[in-house]
């Protein structure tokens, strides 16, 4: 939702109350052990959920302080990016 339908219309409202709800996500994350057969991926896995929580961070950062669209937008694509590289570590 926040990159395909906030983020286009700049809907700065939604864009603040998904944040937490994300970062609460972000810990059920965190908590899932890799099963045995995907062993090999885990030292990348871990990096990803690392990187994935700093863009979470610096996204609810960018939008406390004094939002700029250019670094909202830049946060979130952050956030997507790092998302997608995550799901790429299971492809």
């Amino acid at each position: 939702m926040l990159y395909h339908y906030y983020m286009p219309d700049y809907d700065l409202q939604k864009i603040g109350d998904s944040s937490p709800e994300l970062l609460l996500r972000m810990e059920q994350i965190e908590k899932a052990i890799l099963p045995s057969g995907l062993k090999d991926k885990e030292e990348v896995y871990e990096e990803s959920k690392i990187a994935l929580r700093e863009a979470l961070i610096n996204l609810q950062q960018a939008i406390k302080a004094n939002p700029q669209r250019e670094q909202v937008v830049q946060a979130i694509e952050r956030v997507h990016d790092k998302y997608q590289a995550l799901i790429g570590v299971f492809e």
